[in-house]
């Protein structure tokens, strides 16, 4: 399995259907709230790699993540899950316009 997969399979076995309190003791506050139901936040790697994980609520509970990957805060590919799809995890590269 891809190191990209496995990654966001990770985040997922640890946190789907967590609580959003749950996911704030644990990651403090979000770096952005969008409608209230989708939390970023940035996880900063080896200095100029970061990854911005994104959880996306149903009734206050973990229903989806994704992963972004940046190189120089520039985004390189996002990871995504879908349930029941094939294929199931999908890495999309993002398209950067300078």
């Amino acid at each position: 399995m891809d190191k990209q997969i496995q990654k966001l399979k990770q985040y997922l076995e640890r946190y789907l259907g967590k609580t959003k309190a749950q996911i704030y003791s644990e990651y403090g506050k979000p770096e952005t709230i969008s409608d209230n139901n989708i939390w970023f936040y940035d996880r900063k790697k080896i200095f100029f790699f970061k990854d911005e994980i994104c959880f996306f609520f149903t009734d206050d509970k973990v229903a989806d993540i994704t992963v972004t990957e940046y190189v120089f805060g520039i985004p390189l590919h996002n990871i995504f899950y879908n349930k029941g799809q094939v294929p199931e995890y999908i890495i999309s590269p993002v398209k950067y316009v300078l």
